[in-house]
């Protein structure tokens, strides 16, 4: 078979031309013979790079396109955009060069199983599910690269309501020790919003009888203002408590409440900005007793938050530049702390604290320069490599202030296996601030059998 040329106009004139004979599954012997193309399901198209709009609005396209070879393929915006009953398996699909998945699912009836998938050259997937009613596959082991946009990803993808608890339970020595996180996503039917719910979890507990149990969530409503612009409001609860034992014995229970929202903007899919705003209340208790000598305290908290950050990226052949500035800013009052304390029959209740307020502002711009070594063809592994240096500037107002300007960098390797099981990322950070180092190792290896 004659290959199809790398034109996405003639992309599109071709399958207009089969689907006129065949709408539904694209066998179209008698223009495909003619043509020397062949039929939809049989086209060589491994020079194409291009697949926008290839069967935007073919309503009732749904044919066999699993034997494509999309390795040269670098943007699907909108490939099956409103194919209303497309729902083929392209599981096999080799996309590790495709930049560009807006839309690629927009209102379709898809629902077929792409976690094997290779995104890790993405940078845009807004939109990519949206409306298409039908999707609920698991595609957490996707691997994205930070910075990537995923704007109304699954916006009123309605069947769509996963939720996702991870976790790991270990009893050693008499400490038995629980903790986790969780996801869930839903739609917000006939409107343009999704329910974003995030959290974690961590319990501790030993022979002695100490134990210790810290949970927060947080639920966030997200409303698609434009195509390029999402704002989103979130309400989250921290809990947490504490029994001590030993010479000195009590509790210690802390509660919070905190509010606040964000805003997400893209202009043409190589910058974005965002901000945030949030205001939190905690309140604190402890109350401690080593039998003679009673202890009982508590005080209130009350934190802002403010931040924004743009960043964009310079794509050169070899090389992706991710400039990033961001800026942040927080503001905690520490309400005075009540103390109360008895002993051998003596109480003083007048006791307390002073507090105060503390601020700090931070200023970071951080360049990331990122090396593909691997491109995935040929079922070969698909590595990537990074370098971010970064300096940051932070002036704090209270116990301890100053003004303090530093460098630091992160250094990044990830890679995947050709047949996308095997998963291997690794990470090191450093950074020298106000005369404080800080400085991180991270490896993780992941295997699905």
């Amino acid at each position: 078979m004659t290959p199809i040329p790398n034109s996405n106009a003639t992309l599109r004139a071709h399958i207009g031309s089969c689907l006129a004979e065949q709408p539904v599954t694209g066998l179209c012997t008698t223009w495909g013979d003619n043509s020397g193309f062949g039929a939809i399901p049989s086209w060589d198209v491994s020079n194409v790079n291009n697949f926008d709009n290839a069967f935007n609005i073919k309503t009732t396209f749904n044919g066999d396109v699993s034997r494509w070879d999309m390795s040269n393929a670098t943007s699907l915006k909108l490939i099956f955009g409103q194919a209303y009953v497309f729902n083929q398996d392209i599981s096999r699909w080799d996309v590790s060069n495709v930049t560009n998945f807006d839309g690629a699912f927009y209102a379709t009836g898809f629902n077929q199983d792409v976690s094997g998938w290779n995104v890790t050259s993405g940078t845009n997937f807004n939109n990519m599910f949206q409306r298409s009613g039908n999707f609920n596959q698991d595609i957490r082991k996707w691997d994205v690269r930070p910075g990537a946009s995923f704007t109304n990803m699954f916006l009123n993808t309605t069947a769509m309501t996963a939720t996702y608890v991870d976790g790991t339970a270990r009893f050693d020595n008499g400490e038995f020790r629980l903790n986790g996180d969780f996801f869930a996503l839903s739609s917000v039917r006939e409107q343009s919003a999704e329910v974003v719910t995030t959290g974690a979890f961590n319990f501790t507990s030993d022979r002695d009888g100490n134990f210790s149990g810290y949970f927060n969530g947080r639920s966030a409503l997200e409303v698609q203002l434009a195509h390029d612009m999402v704002l989103g409001y979130f309400l989250g609860v921290e809990v947490g408590r504490a029994k001590l034992s030993g010479t000195f014995a009590g509790r210690q229970d802390s509660y919070g409440l905190n509010v606040g929202g964000y805003v997400l903007r893209s202009f043409n899919d190589v910058s974005y900005i965002a901000g945030f705003a949030a205001l939190g209340r905690n309140k604190n208790q402890l109350v401690v007793s080593n039998g003679t000598l009673q202890v009982d305290s508590d005080f209130d908290s009350t934190t802002l938050r403010l931040g924004a950050s743009a960043t964009g990226v310079f794509r050169m052949p070899r090389i992706e530049i991710w400039p990033e500035l961001s800026f942040s800013y927080a503001k905690s009052r520490v309400g005075s702390q009540a103390v109360a304390a008895q002993a051998y029959g003596l109480t003083a209740n007048n006791l307390s604290l002073a507090g105060g307020d503390v601020e700090m502002g931070q200023l970071m711009f951080m360049p990331q320069i990122k090396w593909p070594l691997g491109d995935g063809r040929d079922s070969a592994a698909v590595a990537n490599f990074s370098l971010s240096p970064r300096l940051t500037c932070r002036v704090t107002r209270g116990v301890g202030g100053g003004r303090a300007c530093g460098t630091g960098a992160a250094l990044g390797y990830s890679a995947a296996s050709g047949d996308g099981l095997t998963l291997f990322n690794a990470t090191v950070e450093f950074d020298n601030v106000a005369d404080t180092k800080n400085g991180s190792l991270t490896f993780n290896v992941e295997h699905n059998f």
